[in-house]
């Protein structure tokens, strides 16, 4: 990643020089993200899910559910949109496809989604589009299977993570409500 100069402390996949990618408020809670979903072993971190869910599973497991029943039509439309080049509907699919992915803590195309987002108001071409396009689909495809696998019915591994996620909520709950 190469550090974009218009924008202090924003690393960008692709090299764009004097372009601002994240606005002030974007860019601090981008880093909270990243530093929250400090990750190493997945592509994605369901904590931020875990922890908006309160400890109700069923809410987790309808995200996980919602995630997998609609990113595959979201990447169809982008994978469509990048074939037609029509930059625009890039631009809408990549805004709608953003918050599942911050949600869901796939830092490792975060700003490619934002660059797309982005891409009706700056020039890209098509060439950085399409890379851009293919890295988040073959990003997305693993993180898709590696769901299914982990929410299949009787994952031993899904109790033990729900568990070690209730442990951490009641520790944050005591730390701020003693």
């Amino acid at each position: 990643a190469q550090k974009n100069h218009a924008s202090p402390g924003c690393y960008l996949s692709v090299a764009v020089p004097n372009l601002k990618i994240h606005s002030p408020k974007e860019t601090l809670l981008l880093r909270n993200r990243k530093s929250y979903c400090g990750i190493w072993d997945k592509q994605y971190d369901l904590r931020i899910l875990e922890n908006l869910a309160l400890g109700n599973d069923g809410f987790v497991s309808k995200m996980v559910s919602l995630f997998l029943k609609q990113t595959p039509d979201l990447m169809s439309q982008i994978q469509t949109a990048v074939q037609l080049m029509d930059v625009a509907m890039v631009s809408r699919v990549a805004h709608k496809m953003k918050s599942s992915i911050d949600t869901f803590c796939i830092m490792e195309i975060a700003d490619e989604i934002r660059m797309l987002e982005r891409a009706s108001d700056a020039e890209w071409t098509s060439v950085e589009i399409e890379k851009a396009v293919e890295k988040i689909l073959r990003i997305l495809t693993s993180v898709i299977e590696k769901l299914q696998i982990e929410f299949q019915p009787g994952n031993a591994k899904l109790v033990d993570r729900r568990t070690i996620g209730m442990a951490s909520l009641k520790l944050l709950r005591n730390h701020y409500f003693p």
